[in-house]
Parts: structure tokens; C-alpha cells; sequence
């Protein structure tokens, strides 16, 4: 049965590793929501551009954000994909590097800065790319106990309460070769 599932697992994952997909390649807009409490919402014009610049192992991701109320801010990272590591990560090209793992046709990162906790998502979809960003505070908003198990083990859960949210449906515009 153990031999099934790796078999599964492995037919299922060979095409993913080591390499985005071709359509990734592209450029991508629409309306990134900014949510948050205690914020009024807001929104601001965000386009993704994507570049493959070496075969299998270096994507350029350019990020512009465009708003009537805010400075205009743009992004420039690396997908980068190590074969002797057998791993993405992002380079902010800054110093920063960030693990990221590539499944199910999404990009995941989680990384933390300054006590708050990022998640974020890039799922390729068929109309375009999915962006999201959720942040939380490092430190547990509450703590409860599970009521003992079989094993008379009782698990310990915190929980971190989601703080903000930003998130965009961004259609593709043209692709990138």
C-alpha cells in the first residue's frame, strides 16, 4: 500500500518539480483588495509580469503597483529553482532569500518579519493568476487544549488571528515567450 502511494505521489509530482510551467510565462492585471481591521478597505491596480530568463531555473517576477492615492511601487524578484538543492526560492534581490515550494499549479511562501507572519499564494488558474497575501502577528491571540486522546495525550493549540488580507484575481494580458 506504502508503494502505491509514493508511486501515486510521484507520477502526480514529476511534472512540477524543478520547473514552472511554460504558461506561467505572461502579463497579468487587475484589482489587488486590501483588507485589514480596523482599516477602511482599499484597493490598488496590480500588474505581474513574468519572465523566464534562464530554461527551468530562473523566472524574473515584476510587481507594479499603481494607486491615485498612494506612490507608485515596483518590485522586481527571482523565482529561482536550484538543481544541487532541488528547491525554489525567491530572491528579493536585496539580500533576502525566501523558500518557496511550487504545488498544485501554486507558488507558497511563509516566511516572518518583524514579528508578523506572511503567507502567500500565486495559483496559475486558467484565466489568469490568483495573489495572496495574509499576514498575522507572531504572537498567539488565544490558546486551548484538546480534551485527552486515546493515548491520554492532550494537544496544546494557538491560534494566530489573521490581521490583513490583500488578494487579486489578475487576468492574463499577453504572454510572454
Amino acid at each position: 500500500m506504502k508503494l502505491l502511494i509514493l508511486l501515486i505521489f510521484t507520477l502526480f509530482t514529476l511534472p512540477i518539480f524543478g520547473q514552472l510551467p511554460k504558461d506561467w510565462t505572461g502579463v497579468y492585471s487587475g484589482k489587488m483588495y486590501i483588507l485589514a481591521e480596523n482599516f477602511k478597505p482599499d484597493s490598488v491596480d496590480l500588474r505581474i509580469t513574468i519572465e523566464e530568463k534562464t530554461l527551468d531555473s530562473l523566472w524574473k517576477f515584476n510587481m507594479y503597483y499603481k494607486s491615485a492615492k498612494y506612490p507608485d511601487v515596483e518590485k522586481d524578484y527571482l523565482i529561482v529553482y536550484s538543481k544541487t538543492k532541488d528547491r525554489f526560492y525567491l530572491d528579493e534581490q536585496n539580500g533576502i532569500i525566501i523558500d518557496v515550494t511550487f504545488l498544485n499549479n501554486t507558488l507558497y511562501e511563509f516566511y516572518e518579519v518583524d514579528n508578523q507572519f506572511y503567507a502567500v499564494t500565486f495559483k496559475k488558474t486558467k484565466e489568469g493568476l490568483n495573489f495572496e497575501i495574509i499576514g498575522s502577528s507572531t504572537n498567539p491571540s488565544s490558546e486551548t487544549k484538546s480534551q485527552p486522546d486515546q493515548n491520554n495525550i492532550v494537544y496544546n493549540v494557538f491560534s494566530l488571528k489573521p490581521s490583513f488580507v490583500q488578494s487579486a484575481i489578475l487576468k492574463i494580458k499577453q504572454n510572454v515567450e
